[in-house]
């Protein structure tokens, strides 16, 4: 889903743009660290952390921190500066909402966050039954749970309470830069 919506790219363009604001990226759920590599070759000078429930990938590049484990109960451990940009790629809309003004407060000084998320929408509803046929059984299952659990246009720039760039992606996700 990532690659046809082009994840990758969306936020390595946006890091672009910001670049030289920021000396910090931390990836929320960050998986096997394909995202996070990609960021650390393309701007090496950069401190990357990833933070994920799964032990740190094997081949993951020695100069990628990693937080293993709930990274809810280490974002005071976590840096969070003016310079710190956060990625959330497919993970906020598993989140109650007690735990996102957790982040909101945790997130209040941070240059800008990126995030793609699924689009809550009748739209987002019937182009994720038409993928279903070509998914594996793991999305298959939580593909239409996700989107009903996804954001509409605006709340995530009225959760955190930031400036907001939005745009919807033809496959059912919603891309988001608040700043």
């Amino acid at each position: 889903i990532n690659r046809f919506m082009r994840t990758k790219h969306w936020m390595l363009k946006q890091l672009d743009q910001i670049e030289s604001e920021v000396d910090t990226v931390v990836e929320l759920g960050a998986g096997e660290g394909h995202l996070l590599s990609a960021i650390q070759k393309r701007y090496p000078k950069l401190k990357c952390i990833g933070c994920d429930f799964i032990a740190r990938p094997l081949d993951l590049d020695e100069r990628i921190e990693w937080l293993s484990g709930d990274f809810m109960n280490r974002l005071e451990s976590i840096s969070l500066g003016a310079r710190t940009v956060v990625l959330a790629d497919l993970i906020l809309h598993h989140f109650e909402e007690e735990q996102l003004h957790r982040l909101k407060e945790a997130f209040s000084e941070v240059a800008c966050l990126l995030m793609v998320e699924p689009d809550r929408s009748p739209l987002s509803l019937c182009l994720g039954r038409c993928l279903l046929p070509f998914v594996g059984s793991v999305t298959r299952l939580d593909m239409i749970i996700s989107i009903r659990a996804g954001f509409g246009r605006g709340e995530l720039g009225q959760l955190f309470e930031k400036e907001i760039e939005e745009e919807h992606v033809w496959l059912g996700g919603r891309r988001v830069k608040l700043r």
